[in-house]
């Protein structure tokens, strides 16, 4: 698309594949806004004789591509893809977008693509049997590559988090919990240096969840003292920041 070229100065490493145009170009505006480049960006909807499959194998082998984003309305040969993206999940990480999972939603897809759609539980079936990530929306398709993209994959599934207000911090532990994800066991150095360095305001303990109170909305500092921290302790394996602005700030 010559018209998003210009979005994009610098190659990138992530590529995203899409059957709909409407869909590839938001996504790409998406990255744009966030300063991410995308190295490369196929239409797949009104196709002759590329398929998904055949793009996975190329992107599987190919060295400047990290991350691989689908957006998926409907597969004609299923078995052929699920081997493709399998190949490719098994050396980089593949976010899907699956769509066409209602009976309105599949005459649609037929009609744009002639694409045959399927049952959601069968298709998120064999996107995770083959090692890909499904997500449900364009933004968490954008978010989750742009993830892959700037972080390593974590080493475990203990997550530090950190915040100054408790319900945010509170909904997304429960959103942890429903996949997997646990709060981190602080070491006691950990412990330690979070009272020493009076990061925690005096009336605050360490715990798994570190609170910074309003204090942490003042001074933002306070999360960077505690992110390094964070890096520093074996038995967190990521680190999630819930942080709040004010209207305008």
């Amino acid at each position: 698309m010559p018209v998003l070229s210009k979005l994009f100065q610098k190659p990138g490493a992530i590529a995203l594949l899409s059957q709909s145009g409407g869909v590839a170009g938001f996504g790409a505006i998406r990255f744009a806004e966030d300063r991410i480049p995308l190295g490369t960006l196929v239409c797949l909807g009104n196709r002759a004789n590329v398929e998904f499959a055949d793009m996975l194998d190329y992107l599987a082998q190919d060295a400047s591509t990290r991350v691989v984003a689908l957006f998926i309305e409907g597969l004609d040969d299923v078995r052929r893809f699920y081997e493709a993206a399998k190949r490719c999940a098994a050396v980089k990480p593949v976010v899907v977008l699956g769509a066409g999972y209602t009976e309105a939603s599949r005459k649609v897809a037929r009609s744009h693509t002639g694409s045959m759609a399927g049952g959601q539980a069968v298709y998120e079936g064999a996107f995770r049997q083959a090692g890909l990530i499904p997500v449900h929306t364009i933004e968490e398709l954008v978010d989750t590559a742009k993830i892959l993209w700037l972080s390593p994959p974590p080493s475990g599934n203990r997550v530090g988090v950190i915040t100054h207000t408790a319900g945010p911090a509170v909904l997304a532990s429960d959103i942890m919990a429903r996949r997997g994800l646990v709060l981190a066991d602080l070491s006691d150095a950990t412990k330690r240096a979070l009272v020493s360095k009076r990061v925690l305001a005096s009336f605050m303990r360490p715990d798994k969840l570190v609170d910074l109170t309003t204090f942490g909305y003042l001074d933002r500092n306070l999360y960077v003292d505690v992110m390094s921290l964070f890096g520093k302790d074996k038995g967190v394996g990521a680190i999630l920041a819930v942080c709040m602005s004010g209207l305008g700030d």
